[in-house]
């Protein structure tokens, strides 16, 4: 790198220490897991239960602010246009 003139910008000294007026936050361990985003799995298929929880938590359960306090599910099936009715 030095025969082309490149300098490695990552590598610099100093860039693991903490800056003294940066915050400290507490380990988060000592929190109970309640949510399926707050713990490593031991296998797959319990980490696809997890997301799958989360997210029809998420979509189905959890209302949002921005959708007028409704979920993505009711904020998207409520706004579909009606399907003509066949002859």
């Amino acid at each position: 790198m030095n025969r082309m003139g490149i300098e490695a910008i990552y590598r610099k000294p100093n860039t693991g220490k903490r800056h003294p007026r940066h915050p400290v936050y507490p380990c988060l361990a000592p929190l109970p897991v309640n949510r399926s985003n707050h713990c490593a799995y031991d296998s797959v298929t319990a980490a696809k239960q997890g997301l799958e929880r989360y997210l029809a938590n998420y979509n189905q359960i959890r209302p949002h602010r921005s959708l007028d306090r409704r979920t993505p599910d009711a904020f998207y099936f409520g706004n579909l246009p009606a399907l003509p009715k066949a002859a």
